[in-house]
């Protein structure tokens, strides 16, 4: 499926604060025919430079616009303090909880008929 990025202005990726502060950068995305909301932690690895860990919620349409919404980016230290330490991360928590947001607001727009064509993958995907 080759998806076109739904803001094109950014290369489809919104910050949060930008996404929280106006949803209808998001939520005009969305129609009946329904949409996918991953939660998404990627390990962006560029040659010579230091590996960055994106945490985004992805969201793939049915009319094939994807829209990613950043919540953090670390850098391979940050990610490794992170993993270091025994409490659950918070960055994946709220990255979870943007995803269920956006989910939720987009389910609200259409008559509950339409409300199982809009599906939840809450478990995090690595991309190497």
């Amino acid at each position: 499926m080759d998806l076109q990025y739904a803001t094109t202005t950014t290369e489809g990726v919104l910050s949060a604060r930008e996404a929280f502060k106006n949803p209808e950068l998001v939520l005009k995305h969305m129609t009946e025919e329904g949409a996918t909301f991953s939660v998404s932690l990627q390990d962006i690895q560029i040659p010579g430079k230091p590996n960055y860990y994106w945490y985004d919620v992805i969201i793939e349409t049915a009319s094939n616009k994807k829209i990613e919404v950043n919540i953090a980016v670390l850098s391979q230290e940050e990610y490794n303090q992170l993993c270091e330490r025994d409490s659950i991360d918070l960055y994946l928590k709220q990255t979870e909880d943007a995803a269920k947001f956006f989910f939720e607001k987009s389910k609200e727009l259409f008559q509950p008929e339409f409300n199982n064509r809009f599906k939840f993958k809450h478990k995090a995907q690595l991309y190497l």
